[in-house]
């Protein structure tokens, strides 16, 4: 097929015979660059190596999997000021995520994705029980910045396997996202406080990461503390259109009892707090139920 810089010299009356060694991918690229034609043999072999490199990188499935000469950098070409064209190189967004990955897990415990969860996919999903949650989940998977998701329904119906399905699918594509169980993040807040150290930098980091996942919500200890601090996060990430993921064995009207405020025998006095979270997991989250048996204790029989 002719390369649409080639039908652009025709159209200018312009006439050139693409040889086996310049190829119309070099062409291209030079122009886009900003090279003449005639600079193309001169800068030949760079040109090959960066469009290889490009080549490369565009197959990449992960920085674990980076088949690049210097791991998780990019060979590429740059224009110094005097308009001279010379090779470098440069960090690629995989090598960028797994960077920022490793620093949010050195500042949150509850970060750092369970290895049990590591290999957990969309294709090794258990689908038949929960199709609309599954193709629920792949359209959060998929829609970088879109709506967020949430999963509810009882123990062991694999909303956590799909909410580190998300998790693994961007970090897989070179998109930031953070996984992080809502009982252990509490107790990393608290942790901090106990160290007398600042949790801005904390919760900035799960207030506006692209992507965080919060599994297992209602399973914290609930206190007016702990509520206040997951509104905190939850109207942050809304503010800012930062997309989430909720996973709860409680559905939304239970959740909402279980972080009301009760009386010493257990009733209800105010319900505004779980309200205040849940309407905007609504606003914020498409919401999927997850039916089915106990798949640990099915695999345990």
């Amino acid at each position: 097929m002719e390369s649409p810089f080639l039908k652009r010299l025709q159209t200018m009356g312009i006439k050139i015979k693409t040889t086996a060694s310049i190829t119309d991918s070099m062409l291209d690229f030079a122009i886009g660059f900003g090279m003449s034609i005639e600079e193309i043999p001169d800068y030949f072999d760079i040109i090959d190596q960066a469009l290889q490199s490009q080549e490369t990188c565009l197959r990449c499935q992960g920085i674990e999997q980076c088949q690049s000469e210097a791991n998780g950098m990019q060979y590429v070409l740059e224009m110094g000021p005097t308009g001279k064209v010379s090779p470098s190189y440069r960090m690629c967004r995989h090598k960028m995520v797994d960077m920022e990955t490793k620093r949010i897990s050195r500042l949150l415990s509850s970060s750092r994705l369970p290895d049990f969860f590591k290999d957990k996919t969309f294709e090794n999903f258990k689908r038949h029980d929960n199709p609309e949650a599954f193709m629920a989940a792949q359209r959060t998977a998929n829609d970088v910045g879109g709506l967020g998701l949430m999963l509810y329904g009882k123990p062991g119906t694999g909303k956590t396997h799909l909410a580190a399905a998300v998790v693994n699918a961007r970090l897989a594509s070179g998109n930031q996202a953070v996984f992080v169980t809502v009982p252990e993040l509490l107790a990393d807040i608290r942790d901090t406080i106990a160290r007398k150290k600042d949790t801005s930098e904390l919760l900035e980091t799960v207030k506006d990461v692209e992507l965080l996942v919060m599994d297992d919500m209602g399973a914290e200890k609930i206190t007016d503390w702990a509520v206040e601090q997951l509104f905190s996060v939850v109207n942050a990430r809304l503010l800012r259109k930062k997309q989430t993921v909720v996973t709860s064995n409680y559905e939304p009207a239970k959740l909402i009892a279980r972080m009301a405020v009760k009386d010493y025998e257990g009733k209800i006095i105010d319900d505004l707090p779980g309200k205040r979270i849940v309407s905007r997991l609504t606003e914020m989250c498409q919401k999927a139920e997850m039916c089915g048996r106990d798949q640990r204790l099915g695999s345990a029989g």
